[in-house]
């Protein structure tokens, strides 16, 4: 996951869909309607082991940082933040 940059692809997905259901569903609330992320590498899982699968549901704090940096006003003046991939 870290060598490929996984977690940086399902924390721009995560925005991604978070943004979208945000905009289809009144009131959509992430803690409770946001499942997660599931990485599923075929070649790596085998039947009786827990090899393979990877799940996770970002924290909020960090998909709203991720937000934040990406906005157009994201290059003025901020305060240090803690480092957006630090997410463990």
């Amino acid at each position: 996951m870290n060598e490929n940059n996984y977690h940086l692809q399902y924390l721009i997905y995560t925005l991604a869909a978070k943004k979208y259901l945000e905009s289809r569903l009144h009131a959509f609330d992430y803690e409770t309607q946001f499942g997660g992320v599931i990485y599923c590498f075929v070649r790596g899982i085998r039947k009786g082991q827990s090899t393979g699968i990877f799940t996770i549901k970002p924290p909020l704090s960090k998909i709203l940082q991720l937000e934040n940096s990406l906005s157009p006003d994201a290059n003025r003046k901020q305060p240090p933040q803690q480092k957006l991939f630090d997410i463990y």
